[in-house]
């Protein structure tokens, strides 16, 4: 350590132990990120852990700050009612797992990873419920690919009336999705090709016909066009128009129909078609 230009320190304490550490004065000839940062705003993630697992807990936590999750964007919890619904990722440790939970992630489709606390005693089991690592390990890169891989359903609501909008997404609330608004035409087709150029395209989109700037049969007439050469995956788009004879012309541009006063039935039912979509 002396000749490489460092220092060797250490701390002791009476009957409780020492610390031994050391500096050293180093270039980085690299600075490329490991990893690519994950978008923060895409992702809420929710971790069931309690005291007992603080210390482990700090490097997880670590780990995800530096991959570009935010803080505002991690939740801690001991039960499944304290979980957000616009989470998109849980992680729970190995104590805390119980069949309710893994069933739990599973009919809402999140992803579950579960960190080992007893050495080697999940390691190599195998399980396509969930992924596993150890709190022992290095384990960056799994949580990386765990966080990247998946992401959650996006969906956009236009329409020009708010009360429609929030609506909507009240209905929406327990479906675990990301959903974003617009009030206008315009706003909605640039949003829609953005989602496409950002990688996290919308999965589902309900379009209001009697909109500024551009109605709802002509931003899923130029999407569709757009979406074609730039995109494999193709919306589910629902009409809101208010008019069962489709007057806005979309035809066969949108997947399905769904009056107004809005049903929650029929809203329930676009979730379910747009996932078979995935």
């Amino acid at each position: 350590v002396h000749k490489l230009g460092g220092k060797l320190k250490l701390k002791s304490e009476l009957d409780e132990g020492s610390n031994f550490y050391f500096t050293l004065p180093l270039n980085v000839n690299n600075a490329e990120h490991l990893f690519s940062p994950l978008s923060g705003e895409r992702l809420h993630i929710g971790v069931f852990l309690n005291k007992g697992h603080m210390p482990s807990s700090k490097n997880l936590i670590r780990y995800l700050l530096k991959m570009g999750v935010y803080k505002e964007q991690i939740t801690a919890a001991k039960r499944l009612e304290s979980i957000p619904s616009d989470t998109t990722h849980i992680i729970c440790y190995q104590e805390l797992l119980t069949d309710e939970i893994i069933s739990w992630a599973k009919k809402k489709k999140l992803p579950l990873l579960v960190i080992e606390e007893k050495f080697l005693s999940l390691m190599g089991s195998g399980s396509d419920d969930y992924t596993i690592i150890s709190q022992y390990s290095y384990y960056a890169d799994t949580l990386h690919k765990f966080l990247a891989d998946t992401k959650s359903m996006r969906i956009l609501v236009a329409d020009d009336d708010k009360i429609n909008i929030e609506l909507v997404k009240a209905i929406l609330q327990d479906e675990f999705c990301r959903v974003d608004t617009a009030m206008d035409g315009g706003t909605a087709l640039e949003m829609m090709k953005k989602g496409i150029q950002e990688g996290y395209p919308y999965s589902l989109v309900y379009l209001d016909n009697h909109m500024p700037v551009l109605s709802g049969s002509e931003v899923i007439s130029a999407f569709r066009e757009y979406e074609q050469n730039k995109s494999d995956q193709r919306v589910f788009a629902v009409s809101i128009s208010g008019d069962e004879k489709k007057e806005d012309k979309g035809g066969d541009m949108f997947d399905m129909f769904v009056g107004k006063p809005f049903n929650k039935k029929a809203i329930k039912e676009t979730i379910v078609l747009a996932k078979s979509f995935l």
